[in-house]
């Protein structure tokens, strides 16, 4: 099992963003429908995507912790988290791979440094102290 590729684990990021964005829409137009604080958009969408992150977090790191280092989008893509050594992630590494993660901005910068410094571990990995691999790759 390789280290996976940039394009996979860009690819997967993604889906997860896009389901904590649908989150977000949804909680957005519940508040809008049932008027909660219908006095500002600005206060709905902002709060709207306050929990859509806090949503994503949550996600993640349970599903990294219940999954065996797997997201939605890593199972999409063969790909997992695991332990440089190749233990399973503990809560503190899935809590800051979710929260740092979360962040579509930080996902941005990962593919960035990823490609600049040709290497396969991004920052959230190296905080981590972990790696991606390609489960479907030999």
């Amino acid at each position: 099992m390789g280290i996976a590729r940039y394009e996979k684990r860009v690819c997967a990021y993604l889906i997860d963003e896009v389901l904590a964005c649908l989150i977000g829409v949804a909680v957005l137009i519940v508040f809008l429908h049932f008027g909660i604080m219908d006095d500002s958009w600005f206060l709905n969408t902002l709060l709207s995507a306050v929990l859509a992150y806090g949503a994503y977090i949550l996600i993640v790191t349970l599903c990294n912790l219940i999954f065996d280092g797997r997201t939605l989008g890593f199972a999409i893509f063969g790909i997992r988290a695991i332990h440089e050594d190749g233990r399973r992630l503990g809560f503190g590494d899935a809590l800051i791979r979710g929260a740092v993660g979360g962040v579509l901005a930080a996902m941005a910068v990962e593919a960035i440094f990823m490609l600049h410094v040709h290497s396969e571990l991004s920052p959230i990995d190296r905080m981590s102290q972990t790696k991606v691999i390609d489960v479907r790759r030999g």
